[in-house]
C-alpha cells in the first residue's frame, strides 16, 4: 500500500488531496467559465464560501473547514464538518443540495459539493500537529545534522521520518537523534493529551537511505 507522506517545510505544511468523487456538469461549466476574468478569482471564492457558509450556519453547523478550487474547470467545494461523530447520509445529501443550490444563486457556476466528515486519519492528523510542530522545531535547534521532517499515518504505524546529513556510517548520531525525537513525543503526548497510538521513527542519511537496527 502507497503511504500519503507529509513533509513539513519550516511551519509550513504541504498537503496532498485526492478527490476521487469530484463531479460536476461539463457543459454547464464550459460556458460559463469565461464569465470570470483571472482577477476576480478570489472573488469567486469568497462568494461561494459565504454562500456555503450561511446554509450551514442555518443549519447548525458552524465548526467546518471548506477545501476549494473555484479556479479550475471542475470547480469543487469539499466541506469537512468538525465535531460530529455521526450524521446521517440522508442529512448530508440534504446539506450538500442546500448549499449548491446557494453557491450556484451566487456564483452562477455548478460547483462539486462534497460533506463529509472527518476521517480517522484526519483526526490523529490534527491531533498530532502540535508534536509534530516540537519535533521540528527542537531536532534543528539540538542537531546540525537535521535537514527536514516528514511522517506518515497511513498505512499505520504511524511513521515518523527525521531527513539529516549525516554520512551512513554516522550510525552513533543517528541513534541519539532518535533517542532524542522519542523522548520528545514521549513527553508531549502525555502533556498535550494525545491519543497513544503505534509509531515508528526513521532517521535517513544524506542519500535518503533509513539508518537500521539503532
Amino acid at each position: 500500500m502507497k503511504r500519503r507522506l507529509i513533509t513539513t517545510f519550516g511551519t509550513f505544511i504541504v498537503f496532498f488531496w485526492l478527490f476521487g468523487n469530484a463531479k460536476i456538469n461539463q457543459h454547464t461549466a464550459s460556458n460559463q467559465l469565461e464569465e470570470y476574468a483571472p482577477g476576480e478569482v478570489g472573488q469567486l471564492g469568497e462568494l461561494a464560501f459565504t454562500a456555503a457558509s450561511e446554509v450551514l450556519n442555518r443549519e447548525d453547523f458552524g465548526r467546518l473547514v471548506m477545501l476549494m478550487d473555484p479556479q479550475s474547470p471542475q470547480p469543487y467545494l469539499e466541506i469537512i464538518l468538525a465535531d460530529l461523530d455521526e450524521i446521517s447520509i440522508e442529512k448530508i445529501h440534504q446539506l450538500q443540495q442546500l448549499v449548491a443550490e446557494a453557491v450556484y444563486a451566487q456564483t452562477n457556476k455548478d460547483f462539486s459539493i462534497t460533506i463529509r466528515t472527518k476521517s480517522d486519519e484526519e483526526r490523529l492528523d490534527e491531533e498530532w500537529q502540535p508534536i509534530f510542530t516540537i519535533i521540528g522545531n527542537e531536532t534543528e535547534k539540538n542537531f546540525e545534522a537535521y535537514r527536514g521532517f516528514a511522517y506518515s499515518f497511513s498505512p499505520a504505524p504511524l511513521e515518523i521520518i527525521i531527513k539529516t546529513h549525516l554520512s551512513h556510517s554516522a550510525q552513533q548520531q543517528a541513534k541519539e537523534i532518535k533517542a532524542f525525537v522519542a523522548a520528545l513525543i514521549e513527553q508531549h503526548r502525555q502533556v498535550l493529551s494525545v491519543e497513544d497510538i503505534p509509531y515508528e521513527i526513521i532517521i535517513r542519511d544524506e542519500d535518503h537511505q533509513p539508518f537500521h537496527d539503532i
